[in-house]
């Protein structure tokens, strides 16, 4: 009787600790949908947010191109135009 009596003992612990993990589970899962919830913030310093992001170059500007091209002794040498 005693062994069984242990055992029970043993499942009543655990089942304890099963719902204690659940229940923290629960409230971690809650935290987690509230931050998700939130706007992203602004945390790039220095960025006044009334001004907009400044404009990237588009595709008519004209891009840097690199050309290879070699020095006198043969060493390669790297050459930007614009086209």
């Amino acid at each position: 009787m005693t062994v069984e009596h242990t055992r029970l003992n043993i499942i009543r612990a655990e089942s304890v600790r099963i719902r204690h993990v659940v229940a923290r589970t629960k409230q971690i899962v809650v935290a987690a949908k509230e931050l998700l919830s939130m706007p992203a913030l602004d945390t790039f310093v220095g960025r006044k947010t009334h001004e907009p992001f400044p404009k990237e170059m588009t595709s008519t500007s004209p891009q840097p191109q690199a050309e290879a091209a070699f020095d006198q002794a043969g060493r390669p040498l790297l050459r930007y135009h614009l086209r």
